[in-house]
């Protein structure tokens, strides 16, 4: 019986003191626990790139609408299938900015709204819409009348007779890993431009140029 129990005791010191197989017992542990971490920052590191690349196309609506004298609304004339002087156009030329994010149009949405004060004495709040343009989504459009804005861009407004383009984006960023920390997240940005020359005109086909409002 004393030889079976220092038989025992014997093996549990041999196992205590054996280290073999320790590296691999480390590794199973903290292995998942850095695989988490590298996908973390993936992840972290696309959502950076991707909020880049937002904001550019943004900012690239913004220049190319604001520097043509006139912008064709509804389907683009066959002459003009993608360029900057068509606003379905200007949305196509946009796209590529946001390859490999936004690959159709129910993550992205971007809506033009051409503003102005038409008395900026006598009415100092009173903004309006000059036009309606479609929004990157074609399923909302911005109505004619009044429009609210913030206290800067009514400044802006005071002093810019040409009015200005408002660019309202959201973005909805989805990761390719579900994390609890990094889950699926929409951006919003807003910014005015004001035209480079003169006041851009938003015609519908074949409608000459005009600067009077197409609002009422």
């Amino acid at each position: 019986m004393q030889d079976k129990h220092e038989t025992a005791w014997s093996a549990l010191q041999r196992f205590r003191r054996d280290n073999d197989g320790v590296a691999a017992v480390e590794f199973a542990l903290i292995a998942p626990i850095l695989i988490v971490f590298l996908f973390g920052v993936f992840e972290l590191g696309r959502a950076y790139s991707a909020h880049r690349r937002f904001l550019s196309a943004t900012y690239m609506i913004g220049d190319l609408v604001t520097r043509e004298k006139q912008v064709t609304l509804g389907t683009c004339p066959a002459t003009q299938p993608v360029g900057s002087e068509c606003l379905r156009g200007i949305y196509k030329l946009v796209k590529p900015a946001l390859a490999g994010f936004a690959s159709d149009t129910t993550t992205l949405s971007i809506q033009v709204t051409p503003v102005h004060m038409p008395d900026p004495v006598a009415k100092p709040n009173d903004v309006r819409v000059y036009a309606t343009p479609e929004s990157l989504d074609l399923t909302s459009k911005p109505a004619c009348g009044a429009v609210n804005v913030t206290a800067d861009v009514k400044n802006v407004l005071k002093s810019s007779p040409l009015g200005l383009v408002l660019i309202k984006a959201t973005y909805q960023f989805k990761p390719i890993f579900s994390y609890p920390m990094i889950g699926n997240m929409t951006w919003s940005y807003e910014t005015a431009v004001a035209p480079r020359q003169e006041c851009v005109a938003f015609v519908s086909g074949s409608t000459s140029r005009s600067c009077a409002s197409p609002c009422s």
